[in-house]
């Protein structure tokens, strides 16, 4: 738990407000994934005959994994009292490579 500063505070505040007032919206975006598609078939076939398989979803997985390692900070809540950042435990093992 990190001691949020006399700036981060009402940061912090304003977040939780803003979270609770404001309206979600999702945005959708588009990507040529063709490089993708074909790397992740050759990875396929190379395995094939132990019976797995990559499935598109372990990309975008494996590029968050990296993001919150990089940035812990987007794995973190704000204590209910506003007073404390909370961290939550980086999983690093998880990535290899």
């Amino acid at each position: 738990m990190i001691s949020l500063s006399s700036i981060r505070k009402p940061s912090a505040r304003n977040l939780h407000l803003n979270w609770v007032n404001l309206p979600h919206v999702t945005q959708f975006d588009e990507a040529d994934i063709t490089d993708l598609k074909v790397f992740r078939k050759s990875q396929n076939a190379e395995l094939a005959k132990s019976g797995q398989k990559i499935t598109p979803l372990a990309f975008p997985v494996k590029a968050c994994v990296h993001a919150l390692i990089k940035f812990p900070q987007f794995n973190a809540s704000i204590e209910s009292s506003i007073n404390h950042m909370i961290h939550k435990n980086t999983p690093h093992h998880y990535c290899r490579g």
